[in-house]
């Protein structure tokens, strides 16, 4: 069923295209999905506070579980949620960088395509006599183009300088404004030598009428008010050549080039980075976003580095009434984020065990920030070190899943079943996820434990040369795996004709 309102709106569409294609503007497209109309808008008009904080509002409560009728705990502020994954947060895109720097492309268009049908129409429009603008915009004429001049101002009240990063590669002149434009790499001449441009007759002149290259040598083409100058006039006279006379002229045609991008192009990217870096704090721990686990794999290890998980003990701080705040395996201790990955003598029993298979050691941890940050201070290479990062939160997931177990279902998880499935789940994940070539499942699963000579360093010469995956490609694809209990290992050995180390073998082996 078509709604009326839609239709409505796809009309007034039609008109204002209609418009913007007399005035020439034929780079746009007509949405022509009604849902595509928010992206088409912030590419065009200036969103303000209040409409932007709507959606923002909506992703803020989709990121933690909330709906339309009710909202949920916030654990982490938006801004650091809005920060780059580069500066420690989470690289949510801010809405406001995005539509601030889809209009600063027109800005881009206007300076860049000069002979362009828009380009004309707008400067004889908006333009003023005798009046250099570098965007040419009029007070008394409202619209679409003034509010996109706005977004210089706009920048700069969030700390960026537009002019800064828009420089002009002078060739021959031509379309440069000689006393507006840093054009020189010395700064605006008009700021410069207040005096001369007081008696310049054309003060929007190019660089082309002043300067004429003879060779090496420069002709300047002065048109004073005045036939005689003043002693100071003189002066600034004689140090404006001075200045100008190792200028860069040229018989290339005068171009702009971005400053963010190596190609000198505009991206909307490069400048809402750059918005991020100016408006957003950079965090102190700065997460390892591994591409090797999952997306919220990766979003718990963050969040527990920041001590922003649901545990008790920070759910009381919110005034959540809970019948105890003790941890559910040792019932001793509060349970914090710290006492529940490394503390509890069951979670030490889980890492005592992955530290004897992964063969690596923990020593003195005391965070959960420290945890995550063991690699930065290593000399392996860094296959390796994104290997120890995986191994670290596949076993930080699996103490979180055996955690929820407990507290809601009742279950308790002994310590070797936990490192079964991390056993289990990290193969599979680094498998479809990471390197191409590992060891064999069956030597994955006994990794350190059965020879002295095994290293944790999986990508040596020797690794590739001893395991090459055997007959299981196409297991770890599998999507109807089930990482627990003995429907995987009875899949493992359908798969492979073989028998390898069941549940209760591991339990019985005493390897833990």
């Amino acid at each position: 069923m078509i709604d009326e309102g839609d239709v409505q709106r796809q009309q007034r569409f039609r008109i204002v295209f209609f418009l913007l294609g007399v005035l020439g503007v034929q780079t746009l497209d007509y949405p022509q999905n009604i849902h595509h109309v928010p992206n088409f808008y912030f590419s065009l008009f200036k969103a303000s506070s209040k409409i932007i904080d709507e959606p923002e509002r909506i992703r803020r409560k989709f990121l933690w579980g909330g709906g339309t009728e009710n909202s949920k705990i916030c654990w982490i502020g938006w801004e650091k949620v809005l920060t780059p994954k580069r500066n420690g947060g989470l690289g949510v895109i801010s809405l406001r960088a995005t539509n601030l720097s889809l209009l600063t492309k027109w800005l881009w268009k206007f300076k860049k395509e000069l002979n362009s049908l828009v380009v004309k129409i707008i400067t004889a429009l908006q333009s003023k006599n005798n009046i250099w603008q570098t965007f040419p915009a009029k007070a008394d004429r409202a619209g679409v183009w003034r509010n996109i001049t706005k977004t210089v101002v706009d920048l700069d009240h969030d700390n960026i300088n537009l002019m800064e990063f828009m420089k002009k590669e002078i060739g021959r002149g031509d379309k440069t404004a000689f006393w507006w434009e840093d054009w020189s790499g010395n700064g605006i001449l008009k700021e410069m030598f207040l005096l001369l441009f007081k008696i310049e007759k054309e003060k929007c002149c190019t660089v082309h009428a002043r300067i004429k290259q003879m060779g090496e040598m420069k002709n300047y083409e002065w048109r004073w008010r005045k036939e005689n100058l003043s002693t100071e006039e003189e002066m600034e006279r004689v140090c404006c050549e001075l200045i100008l006379h190792d200028a860069p002229l040229s018989e290339t045609e005068d171009k702009w080039t971005w400053q963010l991008e190596t190609h000198g192009d505009f991206s909307v990217k490069s400048l809402r980075r750059k918005w991020e870096t100016e408006n957003l704090q950079e965090l102190q721990y700065k997460h390892w976003w591994n591409s090797w686990v999952p997306i919220k794999v990766n979003f718990l290890g963050w969040r527990a580095a920041l001590n922003r998980l649901p545990v008790k003990a920070e759910l009381r701080k919110r005034h959540v009434q809970l019948p105890d705040h003790l941890c559910g395996f040792c019932n001793t201790e509060e349970e914090t984020c710290e006492h529940l990955f490394l503390q509890c003598p069951w979670a030490k029993e889980v890492w005592r065990g992955v530290e004897e298979w992964g063969g690596f050691e923990l020593r003195n941890i005391g965070s959960i920030q420290q945890l995550l940050s063991i690699t930065n201070h290593q000399t392996q290479p860094t296959r390796d070190k994104k290997m120890t990062n995986t191994l670290l939160l596949v076993t930080l997931w699996a103490l979180w899943k055996s955690r929820n177990d407990r507290n809601f279902n009742g279950r308790v998880t002994p310590p070797w079943r936990t490192i079964e499935e991390i056993k289990s789940q990290s193969f599979l994940w680094i498998k479809n996820r990471g390197v191409t070539t590992i060891p064999s499942w069956v030597n994955w699963w006994k990794q350190v434990s059965s020879s002295k000579d095994y290293t944790f360093g999986f990508i040596r010469n020797r690794w590739l040369d001893t395991f090459a995956p055997v007959g299981i490609h196409h297991v770890c694809k599998e999507p109807r795996i089930v990482h627990h209990g003995g429907t995987f290992f009875q899949f493992i050995r359908q798969q492979m004709g073989s028998n390898p180390v069941s549940p209760q073998g591991s339990r019985g082996s005493g390897s833990y």
